[in-house]
């Protein structure tokens, strides 16, 4: 089971409160089908992926944006935080939110960023 981070507790102990009768919720931990693992069986992450080689190692998957000290880490540090009033006319779409990879061929990174990206997807009533 993953462990939340002191600062991932911290801001959601901050902002738990209601506002104007909304409440939070963190689309990337209610929306991840199958968080906090995924269908590897691997604890999801959006920084520090990791692959395994042909002799069953871990290694990290991406060595040039990503911070040496992260490498290999499979840290989930980002955030997809919602405020929606319980009749709002814009509804998200329960278990849609996707981490986004962006990978990109013919680069010496692998990926746009040494974060993947979030998505989620929403309806308008």
């Amino acid at each position: 089971m993953q462990m939340l981070s002191t600062e991932y507790t911290t801001m959601m102990s901050t902002i738990l409160d209601e506002i104007d009768g909304m409440r939070p919720t963190d689309l990337v931990k209610m929306g991840l089908p199958g968080y906090p693992f995924d269908e590897n069986g691997l604890q999801v992450c959006t920084n520090g992926d990791t692959y395994l080689d042909s002799e069953g190692n871990e290694q990290p998957l991406e060595t040039v944006l990503t911070c040496e000290g992260d490498r290999g880490l499979r840290q989930l540090v980002d955030y997809m935080i919602l405020y929606q009033k319980p009749q709002a006319a814009i509804k998200w779409v329960d278990k849609s939110t996707r981490i986004e990879k962006f990978a990109v061929e013919g680069k010496p990174y692998a990926f746009v960023s040494d974060h993947y990206g979030l998505s989620s997807q929403f309806t308008l009533a």
